[in-house]
């Protein structure tokens, strides 16, 4: 599983001039913006590590990996776990990334106050999120393929985004400068009741069982798709 994991950072290593030109720029310019907005910048976080999980996806697709990963002696579940790792590494890098700017921005504020969605109740939230979207998307990609997989994936992620839009107002008037959205609110409010280490276990332990069974599902998908 590491030797995949390494293969996929190496693939993207391998197009450092187009993190350089295109995917720096495309990060930190609504980045900036979000910034002046307050919690949108958790989601532009979000996206763009969704997108470099979905990118991995694409770049072994356009260049038919599949056939050369399968001549090797690896068995679907292993391909599966490999890529689960991933996932998990480019969630946790695109979140030091995140780190590194609101450290930027916190620490040449005007008025010296730290943004609400800098703080570590947050940053849980993001982990939950990432959990989320690993969690729907590989399935969907291990069954489908990169293209109808995606298309499948992004369907069920904008049904849950409604539910979480129409189960948000539920919760009251969110506090300012806290981001949007139901698994936000959720993860905030069990941190003040809990506390940040307790919300901190009970969130790494739902999303380790949640990304467990979701590769269980995706195997069996992968054991079953022709190539």
């Amino acid at each position: 599983m590491l030797r995949l994991i390494q293969k996929d950072i190496r693939v993207i290593a391998a197009f450092g001039w187009l993190i350089a030109w295109l995917v720096a720029p495309s990060y930190l310019v609504p980045a900036m913006v979000a910034a002046r907005a307050g919690g949108a910048a958790l989601w532009v976080n979000v996206a763009f590590g969704a997108a470099a999980i979905v990118s991995v996806c694409l770049l072994d697709a356009r260049n038919g990996a599949d056939r050369f990963i399968h001549s090797l002696p690896l068995t679907r579940a292993d391909v599966v776990r490999g890529r689960y790792g991933t996932a998990v590494v480019l969630a946790l890098i695109v979140m030091l990334v995140g780190v590194a700017f609101g450290l930027t921005v916190g620490l040449t504020s005007p008025d010296g106050a730290w943004p609400r969605w800098f703080s570590p109740d947050v940053g849980l939230a993001y982990l939950v999120v990432m959990a989320l979207l690993i969690a729907l998307y590989l399935p969907c990609y291990f069954r489908w393929g990169y293209g109808a997989g995606t298309v499948v994936a992004a369907v069920l992620l904008a049904g849950l985004v409604i539910v979480g839009d129409v189960a948000g107002p539920a919760m009251g008037a969110a506090p300012p400068g806290l981001p949007r959205g139901l698994v936000v609110r959720l993860t905030v409010a069990a941190v003040e009741r809990w506390g940040f280490l307790v919300a901190s276990i009970a969130g790494t332990a739902g999303g380790g069982l949640l990304l467990a069974a979701s590769a269980a599902l995706a195997a069996r998908g992968y054991r079953d798709r022709q190539f």
